[in-house]
């Protein structure tokens, strides 16, 4: 059996949809956008951002577990994201 290498991630052929971001008011963001990668099927996509003040850039993290808070901010972002599908 001959071993298959999945191709390499081009980010030219990931296409954003849509994005936009919801911020707390402890300074967290939490991004939804809607991307399709070469031209297959749109996704959504949800990510959480902390600004690193020690390194002066935003630093990316796994979604994990929402509060009620971070839920209803983003509702009404998932909902306009969704029209993009």
């Amino acid at each position: 059996m001959k071993n298959k290498r999945k191709p390499k991630f081009d980010p030219a052929l990931d296409q954003e949809l849509f994005s936009d971001y919801w911020q707390g008011d402890g300074g967290e963001v939490i991004g939804v956008s809607v991307k399709a990668y070469n031209g297959g099927t749109r996704k959504l996509h949800i990510i959480r951002a902390k600004h690193d003040w020690k390194r002066g850039a935003d630093r990316y993290r796994r979604l994990g577990r929402l509060s009620k808070s971070e839920c209803e901010g983003i509702l009404p972002i998932i909902q306009k994201a969704l029209c993009k599908f």
